[in-house]
Order: structure tokens, then C-alpha cells, then sequence
């Protein structure tokens, strides 16, 4: 058996970037909203790709490592991130909501909400459900040749990694 690791880091001016960590200087994916609004996505994942020997020939396995997938409103402000890095500080995979408060904002005394910094369990969070809530909740507008598919190309991409996925709401301990 073969193992190989990966950082993969989607970003604005390319595909796909390779890495050894994930970076501080992502340059995010700009999203059209309606309403001609913006918002930015960043993606990053820590795969393991296994190649496995078997009597009909070699077969890969992708399994996830950590991922961090975070809607940011603009370059300098998270809305909201769901995370799993299970070598750093918070072994589970969870989430976060931001409200951070801008000083006009102070200033009329608007307060942070007591979410804002928790590590909220989220249980496995697959990149398609993320895609699937910024179209239908933040209102993202899907990319002009996929305006008539996404749900059913999300779908089938979905079914695809609920089926192969090898561990579930908790990670393995």
C-alpha cells in the first residue's frame, strides 16, 4: 500500500495549489450573490491518498486528514467557518459563527453575540453541504453553466462521498 499526502488550498487566480501547511495568505474565491452583493469562500483540505493493490488491479482511496472551509463577508471578516483539525487544539469537527463588531457598531452599543469564538460541534461537514447552504441561504448565485444542475450534480456528488466516506458524525479515535 502507497500513501501519499496532500494540502489542497482552493484559491481565487488558481485551481488547485499543493502544499505542506495550511497557509495564513489565502486568497479567497470571490461568490456572486443576488442582489450583486459579494461574499468569499476558502477552502482548505488535508487528504490522504492511498493507493491499494487488489487482484482486479490498483484502487485509490481518498480519505480526509482536516479541512477548513470558511464564508467570509469580505477578505478581512469571517461570517462562518466549520473546521476539523484533529492535531491541533480542538480534536472534534465544529463550527464557528463571527460577528465581529465594526466601531460604528460599538459606538450605538451593539454587543458580540456569546457564540462568537466557540467551537460548536458540528459533527463531518462535506464541502457539498457547504457549497448547498451558500446558494440556498446566503443567496450565492451558482456559475452560469451550472445554473440549470447543481442541485443534482451537489446531489450526486453527495451520494458518491456519503457512500466511501469512512468515518461519520465523530472522527475515528
Amino acid at each position: 500500500m502507497k500513501r501519499w499526502l496532500l494540502v489542497a488550498s482552493l484559491r481565487r487566480n488558481k485551481d488547485m495549489v499543493a502544499s505542506g501547511s495550511m497557509s495564513e495568505d489565502t486568497e479567497f474565491i470571490q461568490l456572486r450573490c443576488k442582489g450583486n452583493t459579494k461574499l468569499y469562500f476558502e477552502l482548505d483540505q488535508h487528504i490522504e491518498v492511498l493507493k491499494i493493490p487488489t487482484p482486479r488491479g490498483d484502487r485509490y482511496r481518498v480519505s480526509t486528514l482536516r479541512y477548513i472551509y470558511c464564508i467570509w463577508t469580505d477578505p478581512d471578516t469571517p461570517l462562518i467557518a466549520w473546521h476539523y483539525h484533529p492535531d491541533l487544539d480542538v480534536p472534534f469537527p465544529h463550527f464557528h459563527v463571527y460577528d465581529r463588531l465594526d466601531e460604528a457598531e460599538k459606538k450605538i452599543g451593539l454587543k458580540v453575540s456569546t457564540l462568537h469564538g466557540l467551537h460548536i460541534p458540528s459533527g463531518r461537514v462535506s464541502m457539498e453541504e457547504v457549497i448547498r447552504f451558500a446558494i440556498v441561504e446566503l443567496g450565492v448565485v451558482p456559475h452560469k453553466s451550472r445554473e440549470h444542475d447543481w442541485s443534482e450534480v451537489l446531489r450526486q456528488t453527495s451520494a458518491r462521498f456519503e457512500a466511501q466516506k469512512t468515518w461519520g458524525q465523530s472522527p475515528p479515535t
